[in-house]
């Protein structure tokens, strides 16, 4: 999977992702679940969609790095939490 990214998007790391236990499909031995990745690259950064891909060969979220079989679903749109909004300071003028 890094080789995979590193090839696809090489000038740039892909930095916002979502990774879980997929309910739907089994690991490739049929006794775990596999995992859902979701990743996005610079250009699809906050825009909702994500591209989706099936870990076969992996059952735990925190080994994602570590697949070597998986399977390109498509573009998933997820709704992302809102970014977050800081409060600006206030200047204090002294007059």
């Amino acid at each position: 999977m890094p080789e995979f990214l590193r090839n696809l998007n090489p000038a740039t790391i892909p930095y916002h992702g979502w990774v879980g236990f997929s309910m739907n499909h089994k690991t490739i031995d049929g006794v775990y679940h596999c995992l859902d990745f979701y990743w996005q690259g610079p250009m699809e950064y906050c825009s909702g969609m994500y591209h989706h891909f099936l870990l076969r060969d992996v059952s735990e979220p925190t080994d994602f790095y570590r697949s070597q079989q998986y399977t390109r679903i498509g573009y998933k749109a997820i709704q992302d939490d809102p970014a977050p909004q800081y409060p600006r300071r206030q200047r204090h003028s002294n007059m």
